[in-house]
């Protein structure tokens, strides 16, 4: 799940309504790269979220709790 937030007064702010459960604890990644795509990019990364979304789709997915904990398992 992707959601779209901006900084204000220090206060994270949604732009739409979020469901999620009170409680819920998200992790955040700043997302400085966005800007300096151009169409293309922007036209291949969705593609790419597509095809994702699509193996996901099919089973052919990786558990992202385990996912995240081998990368934070793995020395710099």
């Amino acid at each position: 799940m992707a959601l779209k937030a901006v900084v204000r007064d220090g206060h994270i702010h949604f732009d739409e309504p979020v469901d999620l459960p009170d409680g819920t604890v998200l992790q955040l990644v700043l997302d400085d790269e966005a800007e300096a795509m151009d169409a293309e990019e922007f036209a291949r990364l969705d593609a790419a979220l597509v095809r994702a979304a699509t193996a996901l789709d099919a089973g052919q997915g990786v558990d992202g709790e385990a996912l995240l904990a081998r990368l934070r398992a793995k020395p710099t």
